[in-house]
C-alpha cells in the first residue's frame, strides 16, 4: 500500500488499523467461522533508504519478516537505526 503523504507513524497507524480490523472479523467459509491475522512492515520514502523504491521495498520487506519473528499478527518498522526523524 503506497500512502502519499503520510509518514511512517502515520503508515504504522494505518496499518495497525488495517491489522485490527482484519483480525477482529471471521470469514465464513462452508466448514465454519476461520480468524484471519496477519503482519505487516511499514516503511517510509522519510527514513535512511530515501526515495529509491528497491530500497523502500527491501525496508518494509525486513519489517514484515521481524513481523513474523517477533509472534505474527503484529506491525513492525525499520530498525531505530535505519530511521531518521521527520521533521
Amino acid at each position: 500500500m503506497i500512502l502519499p503523504g503520510c509518514g511512517i507513524a502515520g503508515a504504522a497507524n494505518r496499518a495497525q488499523d488495517i491489522r485490527t480490523a482484519i483480525a477482529q472479523h471471521p470469514f465464513q467459509i462452508p466448514e465454519g467461522s476461520l480468524n484471519v491475522t496477519c503482519s505487516l512492515g511499514v516503511a517510509s520514502t522519510s527514513g535512511a533508504c530515501g526515495f529509491d523504491a528497491a530500497s523502500l521495498v527491501r525496508e518494509a520487506d525486513e519489517a514484515l519478516y521481524a513481523a513474523k519473528r517477533n509472534g505474527r499478527n503484529c506491525v513492525e518498522m525499520p530498525s531505530p537505526e535505519a530511521l531518521i526523524l521527520e521533521k
